[in-house]
């Protein structure tokens, strides 16, 4: 993805970024609107917000 946006895959270069292209794609391939839905949740909600949600619930699970 020459836009930038695969950086929440792996913030390192190399290696583990392949690997992890190559399971976004099997994903894609799959079931991609899972992949579309993940992508918008990451998109529209803060990293902030979600960990702030699973630290208020991480006793309750």
């Amino acid at each position: 993805m020459a836009d930038g946006q695969d950086e929440f895959l792996a913030p390192r270069r190399g290696g583990m970024n392949v690997v992890l292209n190559a399971i976004v794609e099997r994903f894609t391939q799959r079931s991609p609107v899972t992949v579309m839905v993940r992508r918008t949740l990451e998109h529209a909600l803060s990293s902030q917000w979600i960990d702030e949600v699973f630290e208020a619930q991480r006793d309750k699970q």
